[in-house]
């Protein structure tokens, strides 16, 4: 067994229930409790929980729009059965004084930073072209890294190009300096309709997980000890727009919502 061992890959249905008619609950991580302790589990059909997260303010995410669109605190909130995220063409100066012509929304949850650490999200995504949410552990405020912004772990991120198309993916810089990433890529075509669980482990390597399976690195990809970058990493969500493709404003807004947060970190 390799080093995911504690990781039981049956499926564990999340007991929520569904926040819509029709849309039904995934399967998501089993993680052994004698190996990680479960910190966070928020079920937001049942509330919300505003002192779990904290909302950005301000561009965020260079691959999700920084160029048109800030996030903004006012499009993070709890409706219906679950903690949503807006995106609307709506003229943004955010908190650094920057305009943009689209405000987007994000938070990090607040948990400590790890290095031993894993994270999943029930996420209903969306189908209007150019918008791109995703999740991602990300390296904490304390991490200097020597070059790039240090490892980032995306466990899930829609593209903005084909919204049915989701790709989790490892970053992180070389040595030298060279930035590399490692991929997993799958086709959803209900990413829209229906929850799903994306999940990332993080212990000595990454590996992601769609409603509770194991996801294969593309073309053969793969993590070694050489590259794996072992940053305390902190958990964040947003949703920007662009991504290699203008939002189309005549389906805008867009909204992703969340039913389920949970956070482990490994007993020490």
């Amino acid at each position: 067994m390799n080093k995911f061992q504690n990781v039981l890959l049956g499926s564990a249905i999340l007991l929520s229930i569904a926040a819509s008619p029709g849309v039904t609950a995934a399967s998501g991580l089993d993680l052994n409790p004698a190996v990680w302790k479960l910190a966070v589990n928020q079920d937001f059909t049942k509330g919300d929980a505003p002192g779990l997260y904290e909302t950005f303010c301000g561009a965020q995410g260079g691959a999700n729009g920084t160029e048109i669109n800030n996030f903004s605190k006012q499009n993070v909130y709890w409706d219906n059965g679950a903690l949503t995220l807006r995106f609307e063409r709506r003229t943004n100066t955010s908190c650094t004084s920057i305009t943009r012509d689209y405000a987007g929304a994000g938070f990090i949850v607040n948990t400590p930073a790890a290095t031993s650490i894993a994270a999943e999200f029930e996420i209903l995504g969306t189908d209007v072209h150019g918008v791109s949410p995703y999740a991602t552990l990300w390296p904490a405020g304390t991490v200097k890294p020597s070059c790039g912004w240090g490892a980032e772990d995306d466990f899930f991120e829609q593209d903005a190009r084909t919204p049915g198309h989701e790709v989790q993916t490892y970053h992180h810089w070389t040595p030298a300096c060279i930035h590399q990433h490692h991929q997993a890529f799958q086709s959803i075509p209900d990413i829209a309709a229906t929850y799903h669980t994306y999940s990332v482990v993080r212990d000595g390597g990454t590996t992601f997980f769609f409603d509770g399976r194991v996801q294969t690195f593309s073309n053969g990809q793969s993590i070694s000890t050489d590259d794996f970058q072992d940053y305390p990493m902190a958990v964040h969500i947003g949703v920007g727009g662009k991504n290699s493709a203008m939002p189309d404003d005549s389906h805008l807004p867009a909204y992703v919502r969340i039913r389920h947060i949970k956070v482990w970190y490994k007993n020490e």
